[in-house]
């Protein structure tokens, strides 16, 4: 599984239980590779199954307060809402043998201008795999944003139509050689809002 949790997760109450951990309860939020979404002990569908060689990612919203999941750089959904406020750590867990993880990308990224201004140009370029490399901006300029920005210009958005804007951004990416996969920096949740998981509270 992979997700997220506040540091009140009790790791240790299912240390010899084979279970989804992540997501058992209200402190965590976890994908397992089944496909299932898991918060507060409650499953739902949430994507395709997932296994080796899979890049999924993982996009914490901290200024709208957003959970969303990537699949191999490709918005899957919005898993979560109402985050703001709270302090939480990105986590991955797996009860299979033999299974392995790794982590490919983790980055923060404060609210700016640039950032918007950088997601936004991704937004109205979706057909190309780096925006820089089509942009006729400077070379200085293109190794700057490259060098700090570069997962925002060259992330997949799919086909998603919908127009918005993201903030303050915290994301951790791995991936998977086993049965469940960890994660990669992603785009604005909001831009997801085609598919949403609202859970009860």
């Amino acid at each position: 599984m992979v997700g997220i949790g506040t540091s009140d997760v009790n790791l240790d109450k299912f240390r010899h239980t084979f279970c989804s951990l992540l997501g058992k309860d209200e402190d965590s939020w976890g994908l397992s590779y089944t496909g299932l979404l898991q918060h507060k002990g409650e499953r739902s569908n949430f994507s395709t199954r997932f296994g080796q060689g899979s890049i999924i990612g993982v996009h914490l919203d901290t200024w709208h307060g957003t959970l969303t999941f990537f699949k191999n750089r490709k918005c899957i959904g919005l898993a979560a809402t109402k985050l703001q406020n709270k302090r939480v750590y990105p986590m991955v867990c797996s009860t299979a043998a033999k299974s392995s993880m790794k982590i490919i990308r983790s980055c923060a990224t404060p609210t700016s201008l640039q950032y918007l201004c950088c997601y936004r140009l991704r937004q109205l370029l979706p057909d190309y795999v780096d925006t820089l490399e089509v942009l006729p901006l400077p070379p200085g300029l293109k190794q700057i944003l490259h060098n700090k920005l570069g997962w925002v210009l060259s992330m997949n958005c799919g086909s998603l139509q919908s127009s918005s804007s993201s903030s303050s951004s915290s994301s951790s990416s791995s991936t998977s050689s086993g049965s469940d996969s960890d994660s990669s920096c992603g785009s604005d949740a909001e831009a997801c809002h085609r598919k949403r998981c609202r859970w009860r509270t």
